[in-house]
């Protein structure tokens, strides 16, 4: 058994009880601390001024990967 890879494995495997809910709540997590991060910064950081931008680069990379994804499949 190879140390970090056996872990990693079994956490991909889904074998852990309970560790559905724990991935859950941390995706939570994360969507929060992003969702709250649009807002607090003002000015010319802020999300209408360079913010808008930071989240367009943030979304291209997900969007050109499922345009990808059914331009493959199909």
């Amino acid at each position: 058994k190879r140390a970090v890879f056996y872990e990693s494995n079994v956490l991909h495997r889904n074998i852990l009880k309970g560790w559905k809910w724990v991935s859950d709540i941390f995706a939570l997590m994360l969507i929060t601390i992003s969702v709250t991060g649009l807002f607090i910064l003002k000015g010319k950081y802020g999300f209408m001024r360079r913010g808008i931008w930071m989240m367009l680069a943030g979304l291209l990379v997900p969007v050109m990967a499922i345009i990808l994804f059914y331009l493959m499949s199909s």
